[in-house]
C-alpha cells in the first residue's frame, strides 16, 4: 500500500481506538453507515481514417463492472469511507491488438493493474465548524479543482469562511482512474514529490465572483491563475460569463513557461442552456506543465490537438431535456502550430450525448464524436467514437 493509504489506516485506527466509553457511539456510527455500488455495462468503438500508433487505432470493446461502496455514520465530527471497483471483459474486437494497456482492445481504457489500483475511494473524513478535511484516496469531480481531477490520494481540505469567502487547499501525491469505462494504474505525480494547491473563492456579490489559485509541483513547475465570473438575469435569460487567465513558471530549464486564456459567455431560459467558449495557449510551450495531474478546460470528448502548442479553438455547447431525455452538444474548431516545423494546422470535433432514467435505479447514457484533422497533420486521424453506459444503482 502507498504511504497516503497507509496514514489513512492509521487513522482509521485512532478513530476507531478512541473513546472506549462511548462504544455504542462509534457502534451506532458504524451500523447505520450506507452501502451503495451500481452494477455497468460499458461499450466504446473507436473508427480511424488511419491508424497512427497505439493510440490512434481500431478498437471496440464492452466491459461490465460492479461498484461497491461503503460510508460510515458520523463519530465525534469524523467518518470514512471505502469503495472499490471489479471488472470483467465482455466483448473485444480485437483480443490480440497492442494498446497502451496491455493486449486487447479493453486495455486501451480499462487497463491491467495490480495492487490496490481498483480501489475506488478510501479517506477518513473530518467535518464541523464549515471545516472539511479528507486523508486519502477520493474522487475530484471534474468542474471543482482547477487543473485537479480524476482520482487523486493525498490531503484534501475546504474552509468557509463566511458567506463569501471560501478556501481549500490539498496535496496529491498520486492520480489514477477507478470508473465504469476508465481503469488507468494511480501513478505518482511529480516523481514522488507530489503537488499543492491553495485556492479561494470571494463571492463579491450576487453577480461577481472571484477565484484564485496556486499549484506547485516542488523542482517541476508552478502554476497561478485567476477567474471572473459573472451572472446576471436580463430580459428572463440568466446570462453568464467567465474570465481565466493562466501562467506557468517551469523549473527545467529546458522547458518554456506555459499560459493559458479561457473566456465564456452563456446564456439559458426555459431550460435550454448555450455556451459560446474561447481558449488561447502559449505560443512557446501551450500550457506548460499545468495539465499534468487535470484540467478543466478541455470540453470534448477527444480534444488532443488543445494540448499542442499555439492554440485557439473556439467552441459552441448547447444541451436541452425533451420528454425525459438529457441531449446536449458540442462543436468546436482548433487552430495551432507544431514547435517542430511551425506550420499552422486546422481540426474541428462535434460530440453529441444523450441520457435517460428509466427509473430511479436503471440508466442509460449515449456518446458519440466525431473529429475532422488537418489532412497534413501526419501525428494524427479523424476519428468517429461511440460510447454506451448501462448502470443499475442499489
Amino acid at each position: 500500500m502507498t504511504k497516503t493509504i497507509k496514514l489513512g489506516l492509521v487513522a482509521s485506527s485512532l478513530l476507531l481506538g478512541v473513546n472506549t466509553l462511548s462504544a455504542d457511539s462509534l457502534h451506532e456510527a458504524l451500523s447505520n453507515g450506507k452501502v451503495s455500488g451500481d452494477v455497468t455495462i460499458a461499450y466504446e468503438s473507436r473508427d480511424f481514417d488511419k491508424e497512427v500508433g497505439t493510440y490512434y487505432q481500431n478498437t471496440a470493446w464492452s466491459v461490465g463492472s460492479v461498484g461497491l461502496n461503503y460510508e460510515t455514520g458520523s463519530y465525534n465530527n469524523f467518518n470514512a469511507a471505502i469503495g472499490y471497483r471489479g471488472y470483467a471483459k465482455l466483448y473485444e474486437g480485437d483480443d490480440k491488438s497492442s494498446t497502451n494497456g496491455g493486449m486487447g482492445d479493453a486495455n486501451d481504457r480499462i487497463k491491467d493493474t495490480q495492487g490496490n489500483d481498483q480501489i475506488s475511494q478510501a479517506y477518513i473524513q473530518y467535518k464541523a465548524n464549515d471545516l472539511a478535511i479528507q486523508l486519502g484516496r477520493k474522487d475530484i469531480a471534474w468542474g471543482t479543482t482547477d487543473w485537479i481531477t480524476k482520482i487523486h490520494q493525498g490531503v484534501f481540505a475546504q474552509y468557509k469562511v463566511n458567506d463569501n469567502l471560501n478556501l481549500e487547499a490539498l496535496f496529491s501525491d498520486k492520480r489514477g482512474r477507478v470508473y465504469a469505462h476508465e481503469l488507468f494504474p494511480m501513478a505518482d505525480i511529480n516523481g514522488d514529490k507530489g503537488l499543492y494547491q491553495g485556492a479561494g473563492t470571494y463571492k463579491i456579490n450576487d453577480n461577481y465572483t472571484l477565484k484564485g489559485y496556486y499549484i506547485d509541483a516542488t523542482d517541476s513547475h508552478s502554476i497561478t491563475g485567476g477567474k471572473l465570473s459573472t451572472s446576471h438575469t436580463i430580459a428572463e435569460y440568466k446570462v453568464g460569463s467567465l474570465i481565466h487567465l493562466m501562467q506557468t513558471s517551469e523549473d527545467v530549464a529546458t522547458k518554456k513557461d506555459g499560459e493559458l486564456t479561457e473566456l465564456q459567455v452563456s446564456a439559458s431560459r426555459d431550460g435550454i442552456y448555450a455556451l459560446l467558449g474561447y481558449v488561447k495557449t502559449g505560443s512557446e510551450n501551450g500550457w506548460g506543465s499545468a495539465a499534468s495531474a487535470g484540467d478543466m478546460v478541455v470540453w470534448f470528448e477527444e480534444g488532443d490537438i488543445m494540448y499542442a502548442t499555439d492554440v485557439e479553438t473556439t467552441y459552441l455547447y448547447l444541451s436541452k431535456s425533451i420528454a425525459g431525455i438529457s441531449l446536449s452538444a458540442l462543436y468546436g474548431t482548433t487552430s495551432y502550430r507544431k514547435s517542430e516545423n511551425g506550420e499552422e494546422y486546422r481540426g474541428s470535433e462535434l460530440d453529441v450525448w444523450a441520457s435517460h432514467n428509466f427509473n430511479k435505479n436503471l440508466s442509460l447514457s449515449l456518446g458519440y464524436a466525431m473529429t475532422n484533422e488537418d489532412n497534413d497533420d501526419s501525428g494524427i486521424s479523424d476519428m468517429d467514437q461511440l460510447n454506451a453506459k448501462l448502470k443499475y444503482t442499489f
